[in-house]
């Protein structure tokens, strides 16, 4: 490396950096594909939970309620029923398609995580991580997230549905 001149081994850094930029701009397309197909398919769920709930149940509980008269339930009874069974149906659906637009993203915050840790990295600011030091640092590091994430929100003044700590 002594008979090296400085601009060679700036240059070679330079070009590494760019091979590292690149691939990383590479792996967050490949992630951001994978979840937007993601979402694509929660938000198709989601719809079909709309659908669902506008538009089939009418037929299904007017027959419901016909059934549960004819076996001698009071009518004001059989309508309950049919709309504690649609209710759950309904929020079966949702909480499935919840499930699944809530997988989506992670893979776009492990990539963010790399790319911060490999920034800190060039310049010259992370400590040398061992292998145990690492998942540490990584739990660590996305605590540190969610805390922005939760300090931001705060400041927007915007609350998650469901969330009764802004209650």
């Amino acid at each position: 490396m002594a008979g090296r001149p400085l601009a060679e081994i700036i240059q070679g850094a330079t070009e590494q950096a760019r091979a590292v930029a690149q691939g990383t701009v590479e792996l967050v397309k490949a992630q951001l594909s994978r979840d937007g197909k993601l979402l694509a398919a929660g938000s198709g769920l989601m719809v079909g939970a709309l659908v669902f709930a506008t538009c089939i149940p009418p037929l299904l509980v007017a027959a419901l309620v016909c059934g549960l008269v004819a076996m001698g339930f009071w009518p004001w009874a059989a309508c309950l029923i049919a709309v504690a069974l649609v209710v759950l149906i309904c929020a079966g659906t949702a909480l499935a398609a919840k499930a699944i637009l809530k997988r989506a993203g992670k893979g776009s915050r492990q990539t963010l995580d790399q790319v911060k840790a490999s920034v800190a990295a060039f310049q010259g600011t992370a400590a040398p991580r061992t292998e145990a030091g690492a998942e540490g640092q990584a739990g660590a590091e996305g605590q540190a997230d969610d805390a922005d994430l939760t300090s931001a929100k705060d400041k927007a003044g915007a609350a998650e549905p469901g969330d009764e700590s802004a209650q």
